[in-house]
């Protein structure tokens, strides 16, 4: 489940609809969920779990699906059903599954791990990539013998564990499978290589692996796993692998596939040296994770490789990465207080307990030059995490994130909308930052009926700008016009789940935008408040007004700050202003 690290802790009972907040530009027509989808399970209280983990739409509206079936302990084999396009069991399998436009299921297609491995035989689609015309690339983990999809197989030797990339027609038909040994560290991302029609694969691995003729060096690091990206066409033949190097591999990992053939790698990596060709990233003794956004050429030479830093504890990690059309790549993720991201420093709250997130979502350009990078900090201890991202045709970010407090209710603010997690819940979201680094709107995922009762795990734009996720569903959700209803037992997630959020792209121009909205946070606040701020490039100053209008504070601030530390000492007690440039906001003294 490669670039998802947001816990599930949602807590509401009650199932709310969708809220769409326009920021800044206006509505052609406002993004709405239109329709769920789910698998049902034959026996809904075996505890078993099903899962989608991947999601991709061609250009004709199909949207294709990729995930596991795992049986329970006590429960023995089970299977899950697709509607009447058919059921995919017994066992620990895998399935890739299409679904049209409209949210009915057209076909599923199992994949099944062979024989027996070093642990009981199990099988995983992680990710699914599709070409305009609809054929299907699947990449996963199988531990067993070999693997099956549809008619066609491949045998596994050595260990018993690797990864396999298959290809399929837009009928689900089986073209091709093939397998790699190695310990698979992280699960493989796969995406459309379009300047051979083939595929690109990227992953973790531990071991010494062969892609055709190519053999990458062995990797056995504890606790990471060495980068591997390799090429195939779309014959199924082995064209190219390439690796990283240095003291250390990656702890996590996601990759993208730019319009050139460029490839994105993302994740994070631990205390030591990881190199990409002569770009050598380095985090100091007593890092958790350091973050890495690293790109490949179309002709397999690393080009560049950014990573974090920060002046103390270090733990940041990019989670998600994609392309536009001309090249310059959105990545998002999550870090703690004093976590540098290109021209920002993260600030998240310090209090003792859990370690608090800020997420944030920023540009690179072609040769690796930070662009736009907003930040959206908890307003107290918390968690806010951008884990999934995809981008239009127009070059904007969309993004999926998650917002949850320790204790409490946490907020964090898009843009000129304030977004509030209710006391130990999860809330999710969908929001969409423009290629200037301004956000357009944020649309919210309707609660589940049980606590933790929703796990999204892939995201994905069509054609159309519609934006579809997948992952787990137990109990009742609401989507459109849909309820949904998840097998729910234990602590398995019960059923695969895919929902449509229509116009997700859409925004048409208003004449005369409203100016920015500030947020201060805590508010109410006492000694000392943080304030967020709109993006600028120069020095700004900040001001704080009485009830009258009349400053009293200001405060002056670097370019590209992007947030400032207000001191409300010897305040007295009330509402106040708070000023900078055109953007304006509120603030409780107490």
């Amino acid at each position: 489940m490669s670039g998802v690290l947001l816990p599930v802790l949602a807590r509401r009972l009650m199932l709310l609809a969708v809220s769409v907040f326009i920021l800044g530009p206006a509505a052609a027509q406002a993004p709405g969920w239109q329709w769920g989808l789910q698998t049902t399970n034959p026996a809904p209280t075996d505890g078993s779990t099903a899962m989608g983990y991947a999601v991709a739409a061609d250009a004709a509206g199909r949207v294709y699906v990729g995930g596991a079936i795992n049986e329970s302990a006590t429960a023995g084999p089970v299977s899950r059903t697709f509607g009447s396009a058919g059921t995919v069991g017994s066992g620990r399998n895998g399935f890739i599954a299409q679904a049209t436009a409209a949210g009915q299921w057209a076909w599923t297609t199992a994949v099944v791990p062979g024989g027996t491995g070093s642990a009981a035989p199990h099988i995983s689609v992680n990710s699914v990539a599709v070409t305009a015309a609809g054929d299907v690339y699947a990449a996963g983990i199988v531990v067993g013998s070999g693997v099956q999809v549809g008619s066609q197989s491949q045998a596994l030797g050595g260990t018993g564990q690797g990864v396999f990339v298959a290809r399929l027609n837009s009928a689900g038909v089986c073209q091709w499978v093939r397998v790699v040994e190695l310990t698979a560290f992280l699960p493989p991302v796969v995406a459309i290589d379009p300047g051979t029609g083939g595929a690109v694969l990227a992953g973790a691995y531990q071991g010494s692996p062969s892609f055709g003729g190519t053999a990458l060096p062995a990797s056995n690091f504890y606790r990471s796993g060495s980068v591997y990206v390799a090429r195939l066409s779309a014959a199924g033949q082995w064209l190219s692998a390439t690796a990283s190097a240095g003291a250390v591999g990656v702890i996590s990992l996601n990759a993208a596939v730019g319009p050139a053939g460029q490839v994105a790698i993302v994740g994070s990596h631990g205390a030591g040296t990881i190199a990409f060709g002569s770009n050598a990233l380095t985090a100091p003794t007593g890092t958790d994770e350091s973050f890495i956004a690293a790109q490949l050429s179309p002709a397999n030479q690393w080009q560049w490789a950014v990573g974090g830093r920060n002046a103390g504890y270090n733990n940041s990690a990019t989670l998600s990465a994609a392309y536009t059309a001309t090249g310059a790549l959105w990545v998002c993720g999550r870090g703690v207080d004093g976590s540098v991201v290109g021209p920002i420093t993260l600030n998240a709250p310090t209090t003792p307990g859990p370690t608090s997130y800020t997420g944030f979502l920023g540009q690179l350009s072609a040769t690796g030059q930070w662009g736009p990078v907003q930040p959206l900090p908890p307003s107290s201890a918390g968690l806010s995490v951008l884990g999934w991202l995809t981008a239009d045709a127009a070059g904007n970010a969309v993004a999926m994130g998650g917002l949850r407090g320790f204790s409490g209710t946490v907020q964090t603010t898009v843009g000129s909308q304030t977004l509030t997690a209710p006391p130990a819940g999860l809330l999710l979201y969908i929001a969409s930052l423009s290629s200037a680094g301004q956000w357009r709107y944020v649309a919210t995922v309707p609660q589940p009926a049980l606590a933790d009762g929703l796990y999204p795990a892939g995201m994905a734009l069509d054609g159309s700008g519609a934006l579809y996720f997948t992952g787990g569903l137990k109990g009742g959700l609401s989507l459109g016009s849909s309820s949904l209803t998840g097998s729910a037992s234990g602590t398995n997630w019960g059923d695969v789940v895919l929902g449509k959020l229509a116009n997700a792209t859409a925004l048409a121009t208003r004449p005369t935008p409203a100016p920015p909205a500030l947020a201060c946070y805590p508010n109410p606040a006492h000694a000392a408040a943080t304030l967020r701020l709109p993006a600028a490039t120069e020095a700004r100053s900040v001001q704080v007004l009485d009830a009258l209008g009349r400053p009293v504070r200001t405060y002056a601030l670097p370019a590209h700050a992007p947030t400032a530390l207000l001191d409300l000492t010897g305040l007295a007690p009330g509402l106040y202003g708070v000023r900078c440039g055109a953007a304006s906001g509120r603030l409780v003294v107490e």
